[in-house]
């Protein structure tokens, strides 16, 4: 600037950084019909045209005010910040190396220059001018924060998450600073400090394209996809709602077991809870769930709680034991997310003694099963030409989720009952069952299929069996280690187990 700065320059500067732009470009064009190259009023109305989305105009403002002063760093560091912001990196990066030559250590054309750098993908070259923006000025949370994204791309993310989280202390108000914080501390599977950095960076600002991103990013990875088929279950969710309207009674305290959406939460609200209380492990959910339940009126009887069942308290979570407890906690085989130790702990800490409980039981079936599609990968050996079976390590012994409606398959035995579980009582954490499984047709025994019934509250029942129109839980295969063949009305010996979370199947011939 000027050292005697014109009253009309003062006043252009002071509407600029007001966000008065036009205002501010009207003062400075103003003093530059009087003085055509007057610099500082060039340069100011350049940014002027640039945020005013006149990028031919600001270009031709800058290449005035460069020409009225060549020397001048601070004009040149703009100009390359306006070329990289118009997609022009290579130019951005001329004029920035240019205004370091007139400026060495300028951290502001430093920072510039290594996000120009980053842009163009040379990474080693743009750490190299970030850090030595951060070594002149330890302070600088806009550096940090841009010298982290460098370092993620380098594949450094532990020295990354150090300089975004440096940044976010230096500037809590700095959007950028919480974006990459937010990135890197899901990469680090931090996942609910990520969300609140993701949150908070939105919130800063609403227009940033690359948080709104990396916030979405986040939510899905947080989320698992099988909750939409969930949802369109139509069965499913059927079925729940005309068993809570059947187990709910007027003022009754619920508890629910896994929110998700908050859905089964708001039909016990609809059937006439007085109070409702369900939690959720996972934070996003939680957020999410909180947010559908008062959309719909709800947030008056019903809590949302983002925690494990197993972390609630009676008195801080929950108003009092609950009256009825409400659960949708099952997987393929049934008991995979937890439901045994999970009902086990409500029932001995947060339920009243006479409490209800839906579902009310579930029995579990198994047939054995014809395959060839599958079979070929489990276990995994040859694929084309090539020996893969150390892959196998990644397979999951308990089996996978399949529907067996859209496999080519046959079933070989009529399915037989392995489990009854009464939710209604006390449930064994553990246990085991034989059951003979008799062949109804010629084939290969290649896996057993495993599929359960819930009895959900008397008279509502709802299955996940082979061929049921949109079921979400599909069926749960677990391959036997070698083919078994089988004719027509052979036997076969099924010993079945469970512990905790994880119920297998061995199958062998009489």
């Amino acid at each position: 600037m000027t050292s005697t700065p014109d009253p009309r320059l003062i006043d252009a500067s002071r509407h600029f950084e007001a966000g008065r732009l036009a205002e501010a470009e009207g003062a400075a064009r103003r003093l530059l019909a009087e003085q055509p190259a007057h610099a500082d009023a060039l340069h100011l109305a350049a940014l002027a045209s640039h945020r005013q989305g006149r990028a031919a105009e600001a270009i031709r403002l800058f290449d005035r005010a460069v020409a009225a002063r060549p020397g001048d760093g601070e004009i040149r560091n703009n100009y390359g910040c306006m070329l990289l912001e118009l997609g022009r990196p290579e130019d951005a990066a001329a004029m920035l190396q240019r205004a370091l030559e007139l400026r060495r250590g300028d951290v502001m054309a430093l920072r510039n220059l290594g996000s120009v750098l980053r842009a163009l993908g040379k990474l080693a070259e743009a750490a190299r001018a970030l850090r030595q923006a951060v070594e002149l000025r330890p302070d600088f949370a806009e550096a940090h924060a841009a010298l982290a994204r460098v370092l993620r791309d380098l594949g450094r993310p532990g020295e990354a998450l150090s300089h975004a989280g440096r940044a976010a202390r230096l500037e809590p108000n700095l959007a950028e600073a919480q974006s990459v914080l937010g990135l890197l501390l899901h990469q680090h599977g931090r996942s609910a400090e990520a969300l609140e950095a993701l949150r908070r960076a939105t919130a800063l600002d609403p227009d940033d394209a690359e948080a709104r991103s990396n916030l979405r990013a986040v939510q899905v990875a947080m989320v698992p996809a099988w909750h939409f088929t969930m949802l369109n279950d139509d069965a499913r969710n059927q079925a729940y709602d005309r068993a809570i309207r059947a187990a709910v009674r007027q003022g009754d305290h619920v508890l629910e077991i896994g929110t998700g959406s908050g859905i089964l939460a708001m039909m016990a609200a609809r059937a006439g809870a007085g109070r409702v209380t369900t939690c959720e492990a996972n934070p996003a959910l939680a957020a999410v769930a909180a947010e559908i339940v008062a959309r719909n009126g709800c947030a008056d009887r019903v809590s949302v709680v983002a925690r494990k069942s197993t972390e609630l308290e009676v008195g801080r979570d929950l108003p009092r034991p609950a009256d009825l407890l409400v659960m949708e906690i099952f997987d393929a085989v049934l008991l995979g997310e937890g439901v045994l130790p999970s009902l086990a702990d409500a029932r001995a800490r947060l339920l009243a003694p006479e409490a209800r409980v839906l579902p009310q039981g579930a029995r579990v079936y198994a047939a054995v099963v014809e395959l060839p599609g599958l079979r070929r990968v489990h276990p995994i050996r040859d694929v084309a030409g090539f020996d893969l079976s150390p892959f196998a390590v990644f397979a999951d012994p308990v089996g996978q989720m399949v529907e067996l409606a859209s496999e080519p398959h046959r079933m070989l035995t009529a399915p037989a009952p392995l489990f009854d579980f009464d939710f209604t009582r006390a449930v064994p954490i553990s246990g085991a069952a034989r059951a003979t499984l008799g062949a109804t047709a010629d084939g290969t025994a290649h896996a057993v299929a495993l599929w359960y019934d819930l009895d959900l509250a008397e008279g509502v029942t709802m299955t996940t069996a082979p061929g049921v129109a949109r079921n979400h839980w599909k069926q749960a295969v677990m391959f036997l280690p070698e083919d078994i063949p089988l004719r027509a009305g052979q036997e076969l010996a099924a010993e079945a187990r469970y512990a905790g979370t994880r119920l297998t199947v061995e199958v062998t011939k009489r």
